[in-house]
């Protein structure tokens, strides 16, 4: 059944205007008619069954009928803290990340990042990637939607996640792997804070200031993996150990 997000409260038996992106999809991409069943939902971990009331091509009424409770919450809370790259590769981290689970998505500006997001610029990014995590989220089955949080610096990460989750700095020179990694023991073990870099990798002074914040280096195998490879593989490997894939 297709999947809608809409960001208003949903209750049994309302009759809700879908917004117009929604609305175009139903009508002229998937043309469904009045009387098909759809789910919507709204991020409160809940799928509502509704049926198509009336459709035009930039307005569509559904009613509510149904509640179902939504499983697909991840069981780890991932916080990706992402180098900032190209639009495009942003735009593929984003969706494959959201599809995996992340909950958190931090965007930061590292020595060795070749791109920049103009201060001016950041509400209509954020905006677009917003767009971008429902959709993945539409497609996938989730609920919830991971929250994106402006760039900052590399200094002000190690501030914002001091004393918080499991830190993984990933670095490919490091000997150490993701099964060696050390849970803390006063920290929740399905709590996780992940720190990948621009193209260029981190510098060796970022990974060494990295560690006297906690964050500890991993590495993912033998090879070097692009930036958007090592968020994919980061995040099923994680899943892997202590989430939900086994």
């Amino acid at each position: 059944m297709n999947r809608f997000y809409h960001s208003d409260d949903i209750k049994i038996n309302e009759l809700i205007q879908l917004n117009e992106l929604s609305s175009n999809h139903i009508s002229r991409v998937l043309r469904m008619k009045e009387g098909d069943d759809l789910i919507i939902f709204n991020g409160d971990e809940n799928d509502y069954i509704a049926s198509i009331i009336s459709l035009e091509r930039k307005k569509v009424f559904v009613k509510i009928r149904e509640i179902l409770k939504n499983q697909s919450q991840s069981s780890i809370d991932i916080t990706l803290v992402q180098a900032i790259t190209s639009r495009e590769k942003l735009d593929f981290i984003l969706q494959k990340t959201t599809e995996l689970g992340v909950n958190k998505i931090q965007l930061m500006q590292s020595e060795r990042c070749n791109f920049k997001i103009a201060k001016h610029k950041e509400d209509s990014r954020i905006s677009h990637w917003e767009n971008v995590v429902i959709a993945a989220c539409e497609q996938s089955g989730r609920t919830s939607l991971p929250a994106i949080f402006n760039p900052v610096n590399f200094q002000e990460v190690l501030s914002l996640y001091k004393n918080k989750g499991n830190k993984i700095i990933l670095d490919p020179y490091s000997n150490i792997n993701l099964k060696q990694l050390t849970i803390k023991k006063n920290i929740d073990f399905h709590e996780f804070i992940i720190l990948i870099g621009p193209e260029g990798g981190f510098t060796p002074e970022e990974i060494c200031i990295a560690k006297k914040h906690d964050f500890q280096p991993i590495s993912l195998g033998k090879r070097i993996l692009r930036t958007e490879t090592a968020s994919i593989a980061i995040l099923s490997a994680l899943h892997a150990l202590h989430g939900d894939f086994v």
